[in-house]
């Protein structure tokens, strides 16, 4: 390990602590490196006092050592970056246009960045690669495939560390995701730009409509374009757009999952206030033509066309349990798919 391996060494190990950063500088300005004065620099910067006078000729200074040299700082990485930010003396964050992160299998950068995100400026992915993921997915997550690894899917997000957002979308599109952080204004506006400016409803959207609707629903009598019948076909499109095989409304206690089966897994799609589960069976029941009978009973029937306009068919399973009736819908192969 040379004297270098060593203070870099120090330095990750105490990534919060200026110390081991300040000696590193000490003993490159004994060698006449300018990377010393640089650190030194930026660390007083990261931390000033209130009324520190010094601050712009720090500035000034700071500027003045990128511009002769962060060429020679950045080496070969440089070609391959839109953008790079340097903190306390380090390279912190790095950008690469998304053509290039796609390129490569990997982008070789020091240890010290924590930060790596696709530049989406200029940049549309594949039609097939966008039809990957729902717009409800995208939309909800802020998340966005941008290219495949083999089989493995590449999406940029927000926030790549989220490892409950992580985890929820892999589960619903059942494969396996590589995320990669990307700014959040280009992010959204390239959501927008690739699903269509207006944003269209989605499941979520839908059951907020639902959850906040004052009016009564009665048995029956929901029309086509209400809250409900909206979400409920919405529901089954979201299902079959990742592949679910079957979908579950599942009453509990004080509340009404609503599960994909995903590769032999049930996975969580959402949980509803429990008030939703009789407006939702007895819709459903209306569209599979199953008679209103007492909650003691199951019931098979059989749905053509759900959504509208979308050739779907279901097979529709009614059994009641001790917390109310529990729905499953398999999805039944049609000759117009």
């Amino acid at each position: 390990m040379t004297y270098d391996d060593a203070f870099l060494q120090a330095i990750l190990e105490n990534p919060d602590d200026d110390a081991p950063r300040l000696i590193y500088a000490d003993w490159l300005e004994e060698r006449g490196d300018p990377r010393g004065e640089f650190i030194r620099i930026q660390c007083q910067l990261a931390a000033p006092s209130a009324n520190d006078k010094r601050r712009p000729q720090l500035e000034r200074h700071e500027r003045d050592l990128l511009a002769q040299h962060q060429d020679r700082w950045l080496g070969k990485l440089q070609p391959l970056l839109r953008g790079w930010v340097f903190q306390r003396g380090f390279l912190d964050a790095i950008s690469v246009p998304a053509a290039i992160y796609l390129q490569r299998k990997a982008i070789p950068h020091p240890a010290t960045v924590r930060r790596v995100e696709v530049d989406l400026d200029g940049f549309d992915p594949p039609l097939h690669i966008v039809e990957l993921v729902p717009e409800s997915v995208a939309r909800e997550n802020v998340v966005l495939p941008i290219g495949l690894r083999d089989r493995t899917l590449v999406m940029a997000a927000l926030e790549p560390r989220d490892t409950e957002m992580m985890v929820k979308v892999q589960f619903i599109l059942n494969r396996d995701i590589e995320f990669v952080a990307a700014d959040g204004d280009q992010l959204i506006a390239a959501i927008d730009r690739l699903y269509g400016a207006t944003e269209t409803e989605s499941v979520d959207s839908i059951l907020y409509e639902f959850v906040d609707s004052a009016i009564e629903f009665k048995t029956g009598v929901e029309d086509d374009d209400s809250p409900v019948a909206q979400l409920i076909a919405l529901i089954i499109r979201e299902a079959h757009d990742v592949h679910a095989s079957q979908i579950r409304i599942r009453p509990r206690a004080e509340s009404v999952q609503v599960l994909y089966r995903l590769d032999r897994q049930w996975v969580e799609r959402d949980v509803l206030p429990k008030r939703m589960l009789s407006p939702i069976v007895n819709r459903i029941r209306r569209l599979s033509g199953l008679a209103f009978i007492s909650e003691g009973a199951g019931q098979a029937g059989y749905v053509r066309g759900v959504p509208r306009d979308f050739p779907l068919d279901l097979a529709v399973h009614i059994q009641p349990t001790k917390q109310g009736p529990s729905v499953t819908l398999i999805f039944w192969p049609t000759s117009n798919e």
